[in-house]
């Protein structure tokens, strides 16, 4: 982002705004940061690069709440998994019981697992 410092917001990538706005966020010093779908619409490079850069804040032990459909992405950066099925919990998984994403797919929609 160094390079595009003169760049205004409304002229970055989807990836760049995503960017500047974890670190809006963390210039505010918070006790618990929630990002709310960070990889929508996002490359897989950059997304690459967003899990890098939660991982760097992660380290920090700013608290972190991720909100994400992409399973795969969470999974390298959470701890603990919570389902939910109509706005409620439906189920916790710690990082080590995530399953395959057929078999989390049976859970959360029904059916049989491959």
């Amino acid at each position: 982002m160094a390079e595009r410092h003169t760049h205004k917001i409304r002229f970055l990538s989807g990836g760049e705004r995503q960017m500047v706005s974890i670190a809006t966020g963390l210039l505010a010093e918070p006790r618990l940061l929630i990002l709310n779908e960070p990889t929508l619409g996002l490359s897989p490079k950059l997304r690459t690069e967003l899990c890098t850069a939660i991982k760097s804040i992660k380290a920090m032990s700013v608290p972190l709440i991720v909100i994400d459909q992409d399973v795969s992405f969470l999974s390298e950066l959470i701890d603990r998994l919570y389902l939910f099925d109509h706005g409620r919990i439906s189920n916790v998984l710690e990082r080590n019981d995530i399953p395959d994403h057929d078999t989390l797919m049976a859970m959360l929609f029904g059916g049989v697992t491959s």
